[in-house]
């Protein structure tokens, strides 16, 4: 059967990217629950950005492969 989300490098990616940012959105909820309007999570910040560029170029790879497979331009094995 022929998926377009079922390739395994598009979940790495989203992965990636959930992992990546989870320490950004943990330091600014710290934030806010504590009073704190304008958390300034530098460290989780930089963390973020170095994985969200390598989880979003996996997330296009894997749509990519997923839409060639999904329209039988190759075998989906």
């Amino acid at each position: 059967m022929r998926r377009i989300f079922g390739s395994a490098i598009l979940w790495v990616g989203v992965f990636i990217v959930a992992i990546g940012s989870a320490p950004l959105l943990a330091a600014t909820a710290y934030g806010w629950s504590h009073g704190d309007p304008n958390p300034n999570p530098v460290v989780a910040g930089m963390f973020a950005a170095a994985m969200f560029v390598p989880g979003f170029l996996l997330i296009i790879i894997g749509l990519a492969l997923g839409i060639v497979r999904f329209l039988g331009w190759i075998d989906s094995d």
